[in-house]
């Protein structure tokens, strides 16, 4: 445990490749690594942007969770938790990626799947996953929905880690401590254009893509998402330039 009030001097990135004892399987290739450090944000006023009022949204393939809901348990329980390799769907298929399977959501729930966190919905396991396909992808915090904007005007649709109730998120129809949804874009207000997994609890890709309230969906992603976004694209696909503390 790091003492209350102390700060990071110094961090250590330790990678370790392993393979199958079959002499057949190449060794992985490691062709780069992130580390993301960061402090609790005890005061996030910052993070309450503007609109810029230019409305623009991604074209990303939709797909519901729900359709595969208590579809193999031994995946973290079926499909009814698979937010986070549902959206690395979305996200692949955006950016041209065929996955070898169909449908592709449970082939992604197996293929980004942790044994030792026992769920499909660790972060860098997603990436990673990612990855494999020859995407640039890692995680990192966003300070607004400013910062988010960036990507989506640059055509690069971001997966944002959010925390609500049902009557904190209008028109959610559901209750979560930790969930993950594709950002699309923003209408003419300024209200966040999404790709939601859960499609309100409706077994139907039809019921994925939907608006929040800009306001609401700003406390689910940076007071109790604490800002979490991960970041997908191809190598040579220019991304925003980040601020002078850079966080990608």
């Amino acid at each position: 445990m790091i003492p209350e009030g102390s700060e990071w001097r110094q961090a250590q990135l330790r990678i370790s490749v392993v393979r199958p004892r079959d002499a057949a399987n190449p060794w992985p290739a490691v062709r780069e690594a992130a580390l993301l450090a960061s402090t609790r944000l005890d005061d996030v006023s910052g993070a309450v942007s503007e609109p810029s009022g230019v409305a623009h949204t991604i074209d990303v393939p939709a797909h519901s969770q729900q359709l595969y809901r208590d579809q193999q348990p031994h995946l973290d329980g079926g499909g009814q938790n698979w937010c986070s390799p549902t959206c690395m769907t979305m996200v692949l298929e955006h950016w041209g990626v065929s996955l070898p399977a169909e449908p592709a959501v449970p082939y992604s729930a197996e293929h980004t799947y942790d044994h030792n966190y026992d769920g499909a919905g660790n972060w860098p396991f997603n990436t990673a996953y990612a990855a494999r396909f020859g995407l640039t992808a890692y995680v990192t915090r966003l300070r607004s929905l400013a910062e988010a904007e960036l990507f989506t005007r640059a055509g690069i649709p971001l997966v944002l880690g959010v925390g609500f109730t049902a009557d904190q998120l209008d028109g959610s129809g559901y209750d979560t401590v930790g969930h993950l949804m594709v950002l699309l874009g923003f209408d003419e207000s300024g209200d966040p254009i999404v790709n939601d997994p859960a499609s309100h609890r409706v077994r139907s890709n039809d019921a994925v893509r939907t608006t929040y309230r800009r306001d609401q969906f700003l406390d689910a992603w940076q007071w109790r998402g604490s800002g979490i976004a991960y970041v997908v694209h191809p190598r040579d696909f220019a991304v925003p330039p980040s601020g002078d503390e850079a966080n990608w």
